[in-house]
């Protein structure tokens, strides 16, 4: 919820998901109505990443690449002008268990 949260005030979002080596890529591009918002919803992505991560560490735990904590502690951001990306690589392992099997 806090990422789709912090995506509300966005102009317009593309999301895509991309083969890279035994992988998947998830791509996101997020432009945003000024250079200010982008730095504020970059601050925002990284933020929620960060706790995310602390929280899983905090219950002595890792993230586990067959579920969300997996993918999204996994994420990362950049920021060009009013554009902020985002990528994380997805185990197929993660698509099957959502899919429900190989």
């Amino acid at each position: 919820r806090l990422f789709a949260k912090a995506l509300e005030n966005a102009e317009h979002i593309t999301v895509s998901l991309n083969p890279q080596g035994n992988q998947l890529q998830a791509r996101m591009r997020v432009v945003c109505r000024t250079p200010e918002d982008a730095v504020v919803l970059g601050a925002q992505l990284e933020k929620v990443t960060d706790v995310l991560r602390k929280l899983i560490q905090r219950s002595d735990q890792t993230p586990n690449p067959n579920d969300l904590s997996g993918v999204l502690t996994a994420g990362v951001f950049r920021r060009d002008d009013r554009i902020v990306y985002g990528q994380w690589p997805i185990e197929r392992s993660f698509l099957e268990s959502v899919a429900g099997g190989s």
